[in-house]
């Protein structure tokens, strides 16, 4: 079985399929392309690569058409009750999110920093220097593209986490740090968190931060007078985004702290049932497995 996931950046949620997946199933993953194992992320879509046979763990849909399914698909568990709906499974399917699963193995020990971590959404993140952002707020940067275990020990480490990255809200959640969801522009899908939260008895409610604009990259064959123009544009763009997301966010934290912005945190109830199920579909993947 060949597990498969986005991996063209080194974005978090991504990356915890290569650190997870291997501890969870061990040699039972292999290269061979004749079983894929669609992991975490929202990849249920018509891009899949072609297989004999697919195993769905955890997975969402939400970008782009859903993938044409048959009698070669299973469905050990979805992300939620809209990837369920959209993919026409029974409602049982919808457990949650596999990045649960991480209540299973070792995790890094918590990092000690600023009690509030604050991270951003990886397509939010070119050329704005979040983390001087951060700093100058008093909150912990935690950057959505640091290795996995750095991630992991940040986020433990915090008391609350402010973050536009769903994964990092679901590590929070796991490791019971109050995490609230913001959003900058049109970098979230908000499908994608409501069909979590709704696996999770939890409404999706962000508090928007800006309407940050995609800066200009640089361009291959750009001469010194492209490249100056292009800096100082981006030198102006960001700070005209700069003040109102610094403003929202210390309104944000002022709110927190005189308890008008309450966080999130899905109830020990419901967690224990949703990685309770988790477990036992990751039972029914290895006993399928082993019967081949």
């Amino acid at each position: 079985m060949r597990l498969f996931y986005f991996d063209v950046t080194s974005n978090f949620g991504d990356a915890l399929n290569p650190w997870l997946w291997p501890q969870l199933l061990g040699p039972r993953l292999a290269a061979e392309p004749d079983t894929l194992l669609v992991g975490i992320g929202t990849i249920l879509n018509r891009r899949l690569p072609a297989a004999s046979a697919y195993r769905v763990f955890g997975s969402g849909c939400g970008y782009g058409p859903p993938p044409a399914i048959g009698a070669h698909w299973r469905f050990h568990a979805v992300r939620g009750p809209l990837t369920a709906q959209a993919l026409g499974l029974a409602p049982d399917r919808a457990v949650t999110d596999a990045a649960y699963l991480l209540a299973d193995v070792p995790l890094p020990a918590p990092r000690a920093g600023p009690p509030i971590g604050f991270m951003p959404h990886a397509d939010a993140m070119p050329r704005i220097p979040w983390r001087r952002l951060a700093g100058q707020l008093g909150l912990r940067y935690i950057d959505p593209f640091a290795p996995v275990p750095e991630v992991l020990a940040a986020i433990r480490g915090c008391e609350c986490l402010v973050t536009e990255a769903m994964h990092g809200a679901i590590v929070a959640d796991l490791c019971r740090v109050p995490w609230l969801p913001v959003a900058t522009g049109g970098n979230v899908l908000a499908f994608k968190w409501r069909d979590w939260l709704g696996a999770m008895e939890l409404p999706y409610t962000p508090r928007h931060l800006a309407n940050l604009c995609r800066l200009t990259q640089h361009r291959p064959g750009e001469n010194a007078t492209a490249a100056l123009l292009r800096r100082a544009a981006n030198a102006l763009w960001f700070s005209a985004q700069r003040l109102p997301l610094q403003r929202n966010l210390r309104t944000l934290l002022r709110d927190f702290h005189a308890h008008r912005a309450p966080p999130c945190l899905s109830t020990d109830e419901v967690l224990r049932h949703r990685t309770d199920l988790l477990r036992l579909r990751l039972e029914e993947l290895r006993r399928d497995l082993a019967a081949g």
